[in-house]
């Protein structure tokens, strides 16, 4: 008994005097494994895009919030009024064709009443957003959620089409689109205003991916070895619709097909596709296959982004050198 009570003060009196790990001063452990201690910022690291992802979804849902209760406010109402009725009593009226076409696209859906519920809601889902967006532009909301990226890839073997003429010792921000994705155009007319403004700071180039080139892959190859790439996909970002048209790009080009030869054969004619297609193989051997998608300075950046993420994300670039 009495050796029990020694010990016990012994180990209690030597353990009282250990310092901890995560009390020393300038280091933050999560963890101690042996000898080895386990740093909160290795564990972020690992975790970067989820920390992202949940910080970006947050933010989101706390802007709605208050946009909704300062603008419900301004009438007097309830944020539960104001969406009842500024926004979903602007729903419109789900047609039969509608509910037709839905069950025709989903045969799994047979009853009329079940499928005009589906598409009110996402109708009121669709307006509410709209009216969310407008609300943040007139309430100037920004945020300084920095996108995070999803790896380090090699870029010394990829050469894309020139989008500005700037300096070959810029810092250089490779876009990553093909022109069959819709939220492809939607970035690339973001982009638009942003590579206007940072035309003299930053080297902005366009990468075509998709598993096979079709006709406007063909044509900005084609642009690209006549040093006017740039100006075809500024055509082809005005004018969505023409994108899969000969007749759109002979007119372009100035190339006459009056006798009968199609403007993909014309362009078939030259090895125009070459460097396309080893910087499609690049991206495919470093497991990139997203669009659309960012590189900076060899940085990956996937998904959907605003364009406050987008203008945030290239003022960083020049911020890092002052």
């Amino acid at each position: 008994m009495a050796v029990f009570i020694f010990l016990t003060i012994y180990y209690s009196c030597n353990n009282k005097n250990k310092v901890l790990p995560t009390q020393k001063s300038g280091i933050s452990l999560i963890a101690v494994v042996g000898e080895k201690g386990i740093r909160y910022d290795e564990i972020d690291s690992l975790g970067r895009i989820e920390i992202y992802n949940m910080r970006k979804q947050k933010l989101e849902q706390v802007i709605i919030e208050e946009l909704l209760t300062i603008e419900a406010k301004k009438y007097e109402l309830t944020k539960e009024a104001y969406l009842e009725q500024f926004s979903y009593d602007k729903t419109g009226r789900i047609t039969d064709d509608d509910i037709l076409q839905f069950m025709r696209l989903n045969p799994g859906f047979s009853n009329k009443e079940e499928v005009n519920r589906i598409l009110l809601n996402i109708t009121k889902k669709e307006k509410l957003k709209k009216h969310i967006d407008s609300l943040s532009i007139i309430y100037k909301v920004e945020s300084f959620l920095l996108p995070e990226y999803h790896k380090v890839i090699d870029t010394s073997n990829i050469k894309g089409i020139s989008l500005n003429n700037c300096g070959n010792d810029k810092d250089k921000v490779f876009l990553i689109v093909n022109f069959d994705c819709q939220s492809c155009i939607e970035f690339l007319l973001k982009m638009r205003e942003i590579i206007y403004k940072y035309n003299n700071s930053i080297i902005f180039e366009l990468i075509y991916l998709d598993s096979s080139f079709e006709l406007p892959a063909k044509a900005i190859a084609y642009a690209d070895h006549k040093n006017i790439g740039g100006k075809l996909i500024e055509q082809l970002i005005n004018n969505p619709d023409s994108i899969h048209s000969s007749k759109f790009y002979s007119k372009f080009f100035s190339i006459d097909t009056s006798d009968g030869e199609s403007f993909d054969k014309i362009v078939m004619n030259g090895n125009y596709l070459i460097n396309m297609l080893k910087v499609r193989d690049d991206l495919f051997r470093q497991e990139i296959y997203s669009t659309p998608s960012l590189v900076i300075n060899g940085k990956l950046y996937e998904g959907s982004f605003t364009q406050n993420e987008l203008e945030f994300l290239m003022s960083s670039i020049i911020n890092s050198k002052n």
